[in-house]
């Protein structure tokens, strides 16, 4: 089963941030939404939505999302948010909405809060921004957990078709 998890506290939201994740994770097995007030269910997979740029209630729940460091996870904007606090990664006050260049092609970004240093990931892939060059995509040294800075379910559906592929051949 795999678990998309929103960080929507408004309902509307969800058309444009979870949605999207649920159509393309469909092609790749069953699939089960919770919203992150709720206790997330066992899953073989996760994806963590991202949400509007001033919604950040989701930060209040953050104990519903600690049971999520061993799993298998890719967390989108504010999933990226969620992971690298879990993981006490510094997250500083940086803010961008539109498209940037990447090294995996064009993206497209809505965030306000941004790893500039990561310490317990591997970049994957960094983009050019305003205030410098950021990693934007990146895994975890040891894990099987994955976070974008960026919304791939716009341009980079295949980052997300991969993921899934990987679990649904059982190599994550």
């Amino acid at each position: 089963m795999i678990s998309i998890i929103s960080t929507c506290s408004e309902r509307l939201s969800e058309k444009e941030f979870v949605d999207p994740l649920v159509r393309i994770a469909k092609k790749f097995g069953e699939v089960k939404i919770f919203n992150y007030k709720e206790q997330i269910q066992k899953a073989d997979a996760y994806i963590i939505s991202g949400t509007a740029l001033a919604d950040f209630d989701y930060e209040n729940y953050m104990k519903n999302f600690s049971n999520l460091k061993n799993e298998n996870v890719l967390g989108i904007c504010a999933g990226y948010q969620i992971i690298m606090s879990l993981f006490d990664e510094h997250l500083s006050e940086k803010k961008y909405i539109g498209v940037a260049k990447t090294d995996i092609g064009k993206a497209y970004f809505l965030f306000s809060k941004m790893v500039e240093r990561p310490t317990n990931f591997i970049t994957l892939a960094t983009a050019e921004f305003p205030f410098g060059k950021i990693p934007v995509y990146l895994k975890h040294k040891s894990r099987n957990i994955f976070v974008t800075a960026f919304h791939p379910e716009v341009y980079n559906v295949e980052l997300i078709e991969n993921f899934l592929r990987k679990y649904a051949e059982g190599r994550i």
